[in-house]
């Protein structure tokens, strides 16, 4: 016990919010968000949580679901969305070691030890008190899993507003981007970015993104384009 103790305090002095935050330059983002102004940082590993607030205008009380979580605060996807815009959500990991680091850190999401690819979806909606949920982060390793993953999704009963879906083409090839891009597209999700930093796609779903409003950020997703350039200037 005094070993578990020792690596809890050492992963808890290198495991803050502010060891893994990036300056949010509000002034320099391609579409400013409600309350952008006040953000002073983000924490995903490619800007997509400031693409989901991008899309979302800056929106408060929101859900998001997060497959494949991993640390609390490092690139996560979903930290800043619960700790400044008051969201709501359920994260997903297999490795049971985020048991203990989300329980020391001061997150207030659901965590849920499950393999994703097999997770219920009943209980989903249920615990998120809807079917509908405003985000959606398929991120697991290898690109094959998460697209297990989303295979397992009911998209006839639970939908989306924006989608970020890591299929790791630079390393993996085109199969998983392939077949991903084939499940959405036919869901009636758009692709608005893709091929992001060579890595991820990002969708969004006309029934509930202006299209019109989003459009910049798909002009700026031109050639080999990096999260970076794509929400900032």
């Amino acid at each position: 016990m005094k070993v578990e103790g020792f690596f809890i305090s050492v992963w808890m002095s290198t495991r803050t919010p502010d060891k893994h935050r990036v300056t949010l330059e509000s002034d320099k983002l391609v579409l400013p968000f409600v309350n952008s102004a006040n953000t002073k940082y983000y924490y995903s590993q490619a800007e997509q949580d400031v693409f989901v607030l991008s899309c979302l205008n800056g929106k408060t009380g929101g859900t998001f679901l997060e497959l494949g979580c991993d640390d609390p605060y490092r690139i996560s996807n979903s930290y800043l969305l619960e700790s400044e815009f008051g969201w709501k959500g359920i994260s997903v990991d297999i490795n049971e070691d985020c048991e203990w680091m989300f329980k020391e850190s001061t997150r207030t999401c659901t965590l849920m030890i499950e393999d994703a690819t097999t997770i219920n979806f009943d209980t989903i909606t249920a615990t998120l008190g809807t079917s509908h949920i405003d985000y959606l982060s398929l991120d697991l390793e290898p690109a094959s899993i998460t697209l297990k993953c989303l295979q397992n999704i009911p998209l006839d009963k639970v939908s989306f507003s924006v989608i970020t879906f890591e299929h790791d083409h630079y390393r993996f090839g085109d199969d998983v981007r392939s077949k991903s891009r084939d499940i959405l597209t036919k869901a009636g999700y758009v692709m608005l970015c893709e091929n992001v930093n060579n890595f991820e796609d990002w969708y969004v779903n006309p029934a509930y993104v202006d299209m019109e409003y989003v459009r910049v950020l798909k002009k700026r997703n031109q050639g080999q384009p990096s999260a970076k350039t794509i929400v900032f200037k």
